[in-house]
């Protein structure tokens, strides 16, 4: 089985990670998304920050120790994470201390990297 590459946005501000709500499972996530036909992860990363957030990347750096591969509804998907700093303001996101990500329902993927997450940022 081939893994569906999605790429992600951690975002953080003061020890808070910007995250966005799951419109299916109402579970708290980094901005992702997958990738479309030719785009690089990079580019799958800054695309979903201006879609998803309404701000634009100023820089973004690959964060190889958080790339995981997870498995959602039988399918196989490989987490692409990348730090990105942002200008402007988000819109429709909630901002989660990292250590409060145990307190809240996460989608599947930061679920399963949480403690990284906490070590990493």
């Amino acid at each position: 089985m081939v893994a569906t590459e999605v790429s992600g946005s951690f975002v953080l501000k003061d020890k808070n990670l910007l995250m966005v709500k799951d419109e299916e499972t109402g579970k708290l996530n980094i901005p992702s998304d997958t990738g479309q036909r030719g785009e690089l992860s990079a580019d799958t990363a800054e695309r979903v920050i201006e879609e998803h957030v309404g701000c634009e990347c100023i820089e973004m750096k690959y964060k190889k120790r958080l790339k995981t591969v997870f498995e959602l509804e039988g399918d196989e998907y490989r987490l692409q994470p990348y730090h990105v700093e942002i200008e402007g303001e988000p819109e429709e996101v909630e901002w989660v201390h990292i250590e409060e990500l145990d307190d809240k329902e996460l989608a599947t993927p930061i679920e399963s990297i949480k403690k990284e997450i906490k070590e990493r940022f």
